[in-house]
């Protein structure tokens, strides 16, 4: 396989502060996924509880066999 040639400058500032703002928009990311992984927040779960539903996620984890995979298309 061919070594792909690049001219990017990881040095620079320009890399740094690109790099350091990518960083934010992962973090950020994470944080809402986590969130959302969790049901949407404390109010959402009560008031889902409360209709004497299930968060999405605990019906999901009721219908997979154990240990089966279980790809997430479009969390958000």
């Amino acid at each position: 396989m061919a070594i792909l040639e690049s001219s990017v400058d990881t040095e620079g500032a320009l890399f740094r502060e690109r790099r350091e703002h990518m960083q934010a928009l992962v973090d950020d990311l994470t944080e809402k996924l986590a969130t959302i992984s969790e049901g949407g927040g404390e109010k959402a779960r009560e008031r889902h509880r409360a209709k004497g539903k299930l968060p999405v996620r605990e019906r999901i984890n009721r219908l997979l066999d154990p240990g089966s995979p279980f790809l997430e298309l479009a969390p958000m």
